[in-house]
């Protein structure tokens, strides 16, 4: 019976390969190849192989005070392979390595030239297959000595899927694109105080390609392209501080105008020009307004990294990184006016994909989108085809090996408006006797030095830590903040600040939200946060305890040109 089934899917995998897509017909009839043929000796054939390739283009143009910095253009296939061998209850997969030097990762020809493509394809198969066979010894023999009552299975079963999409090519306007680097980024020639400075257009084009033995088959077109802005001021005092302008769309012309972005570019500088001059924070724990981007960027490091099942193979190395939000689906964690979905199949008003969407994950299962939180509580979690004991089935989350969240929206049905927001902030500092509360508009793009980044990968490089502060929430430096004080309700811009290490339990004290919610782009980990302003009750904040830089020994060039020009 299970021969006459794979043999059903390869046949239909087969019928549905487009016969001019070399690439997809040699990933299939290697893989094909491999599942009839591939055995060592007595041990046991692969049960289950999958290939996933993204074939990309991609485009990058930087200027830095006027002049092109960067231009450059590359084209890649990269290729993962995975191998299981087992069965779906008990299988090689999701062991540690042994070997640093193993991966699943390779590059393929960029030409679609067959011989080349099955030549790179049977190698890694070859390579993945016998580690499998390993790992699979490796794991019997480990969970024989190990008492364990119950344990999930090892890799879910999934539906197949077909969905063959036209390809996807890269179009741009390269000399266009640098004129407009070069002219957005001469407008930071009017800003003494920034002393680094550059813009960056990039824009990619990708067909995602991914096949399995279960007879899944995807050949997804997709592409995106953002404008980055980064500058850094330094004050008299030497106190340097850093920010940047994101800007993401699914093409160019979806960004805004030339005027549009010029105007935002002026933004940034002018808010670190004043931030320089401003007074030093002190330190503070009390109730503090999250405006706008800073309310995203704080769930995007509150929640994003625990948002996904985190399983490794039963070690002491991996319970350090199970996510401590596993053990609290079902329970609540954060207020009950607010609901948390994530969703890859977002579109905007118009029906086009937000930066973020996408139609198939890294494992060949279909987006969904997910609630996450329902009134507070924690329904469930991002997951992969890695079972655990309480979500058996992946919801399309996997990104590499991992869940990831892509769209994330934050709903409340508690929304104040600006005026109320700053109402209820005065009252809670009021009623903690201080003088004065604090409002951030916006956050730095990176962590305090000893941070994290989000997505999966940040939760990796933390969770090796501590047992203890494996939930830690590290919040990037505020560089828009101020004072808003209590007596007369003026506000005041300060610099240095940053806020003391919490954890996830800081989800727990946000007390308001706004009327206002907004999209916000990130370049790491999620793509789209969806979110109003916030409160939180209690937090708090201490002076920055970097180094100050000296300044340079002589003049910015430029500006003492100009200066000499005016005498």
């Amino acid at each position: 019976m299970q021969f006459i089934l794979f043999s059903l899917l390869i046949a239909i995998s087969t019928s549905a390969v487009p016969e001019n897509d070399v690439l997809l017909n040699a990933l299939t009839d290697e893989l094909n190849r491999s599942m009839q043929q591939l055995k060592i000796g007595s041990h046991k054939k692969p049960y289950y192989m999958s290939y996933h390739v993204n074939d990309n283009e991609r485009t990058d143009i930087t200027a830095s005070f006027g002049a092109i910095t960067k231009d450059s253009f590359k084209r890649n296939r990269d290729l993962t392979v995975d191998v299981h061998v087992g069965d779906y209850k008990l299988d090689s997969g999701n062991m540690p390595r042994v070997y640093s030097s193993l991966t699943d990762y390779d590059k393929l020809a960029i030409d679609d030239n067959y011989d080349a493509i099955r030549h790179a394809l049977w190698l890694q198969t070859d390579k993945m297959y016998k580690s499998a066979v390993h790992n699979l010894e490796r794991k019997e023999a480990i969970l024989q000595d190990k008492n364990i009552k119950s344990r999930p299975d090892d890799w879910s079963s999934e539906k197949p899927i077909i969905e063959i999409q036209p390809k996807r090519n890269l179009v741009v306007d390269r000399n266009h694109w640098k004129t407009h680097t070069k002219n957005l980024s001469s407008i930071f020639k009017n800003y003494p105080r920034i002393k680094q400075s550059s813009v960056n257009f990039t824009k990619i084009a990708q067909n995602v390609y991914f096949i399995n033995s279960e007879g899944t088959q995807s050949r997804i077109g997709e592409g995106n392209c953002w404008l980055t802005a980064k500058a850094t001021a330094q004050g008299d005092d030497g106190m340097k501080i850093s920010d940047s302008l994101l800007i993401s769309a699914i093409d160019e012309k979806h960004l805004p105008t030339n005027s549009e972005l010029e105007i935002k570019i002026k933004q940034l500088a002018e808010r670190l020009s004043k931030a320089t001059e401003s007074n030093e924070a002190e330190i503070y724990q009390g109730p503090i307004l999250l405006e706008g981007e800073a309310a995203a960027e704080f769930f995007n490091k509150a929640f994003v990294p625990y948002a996904g099942i985190k399983r490794e193979f039963d070690t002491k190395a991996s319970k350090r990184m199970e996510n401590p939000l596993q053990e609290r689906i079902g329970r609540r964690i954060m207020p009950s006016f607010i609901s948390v979905i994530d969703d890859p199949t977002l579109k905007d008003d118009a029906g086009n994909k937000v930066p973020g969407s996408y139609d198939v994950d890294d494992q060949g299962v279909r987006s969904q989108r997910v609630d996450l939180v329902d009134k507070g509580i924690l329904k469930t979690l991002l997951s992969t085809r890695l079972p655990t004991l309480k979500i058996k089935n992946s919801n399309g989350h996997a990104y590499g090996k991992y869940a990831e969240a892509s769209n994330l929206i934050v709903e409340s049905n508690q929304k104040l408006t600006k005026e109320e927001l700053k109402a209820k902030l005065l009252k809670l500092g009021k009623d903690d006797g201080l003088e004065y509360v604090l409002i951030v508009r916006k956050l730095s793009s990176n962590t305090r030095q000893d941070g994290y980044d989000s997505g999966a990968m940040g939760f990796l490089s933390m969770a090796f830590s501590d047992e203890n502060t494996k939930n830690k929430v590290n919040l990037p430096m505020p560089t828009e903040i101020s004072r808003l004080y209590i007596a007369d309700g003026h506000e005041e811009v300060i610099k240095g600040a940053e806020f003391e290490t919490c954890t996830t339990r800081i989800l727990r004290d946000i007390v308001a939200t706004g009327n206002d919610p907004k999209m916000y782009y990130f370049q790491q980990g999620v793509s789209t946060i969806t979110t109003p302003s916030i409160i939180l009750e209690n937090i708090e904040i201490q002076k920055s305890n970097s180094d100050l830089e000296r300044l340079p020994v002589l003049p910015h060039p430029y500006f003492e040109k100009l200066s000499n020009k005016k005498d």
